[in-house]
């Protein structure tokens, strides 16, 4: 799967955003327009 995915929740006052880039294979998790995680190389996703 290419692509890209874009997860956002506004919660007890802060923003919180879970970005999955499939095709270069990361993850970043972003609260209040911060990066608080980043992950790369996850492997190709299942067909």
């Amino acid at each position: 799967m290419a692509g890209s995915h874009r997860f956002h929740l506004d919660q007890g006052g802060h923003s919180v955003t879970v970005q999955l880039r499939h095709a270069r294979g990361e993850v970043e998790v972003l609260v209040d327009g911060k990066v608080a995680a980043y992950r790369r190389g996850l492997g190709k996703a299942l067909p």
